[in-house]
């Protein structure tokens, strides 16, 4: 389990399907991926991908999100509170 305000470390691969999809951000958090073209989440063009809760901050960093269900975006944001920051 993450803790508030950790980071959440990410190792080269594709990940899809149970566990890597749908995920409900409920905590400050970063993601951190090992590598932007090695780490990959695939929504495989059925999923969304985060669901960030509302006063949630969320850092992205290193990995590449591809094929994401609903309207294309990475993110489902549940209110106009949240923060995604993605950087390289």
């Amino acid at each position: 389990m993450i803790t508030p305000n950790g980071i959440i470390n990410i190792a080269d691969g594709q990940y899809t399907g149970t566990n890597n999809t749908n995920i409900t951000i409920n905590k400050n958090i970063t993601i951190q991926g090992q590598s932007e073209t090695g780490t990959i989440i695939n929504g495989t063009n059925t999923n969304w991908i985060f669901q960030v809760q509302p006063g949630t901050n969320v850092v992205i960093n290193n990995l590449t999100i591809t094929n994401v269900y609903l309207h294309k975006q990475v993110y489902h944001r549940k209110s106009t509170q949240n923060h995604i920051n993605h950087t390289k």
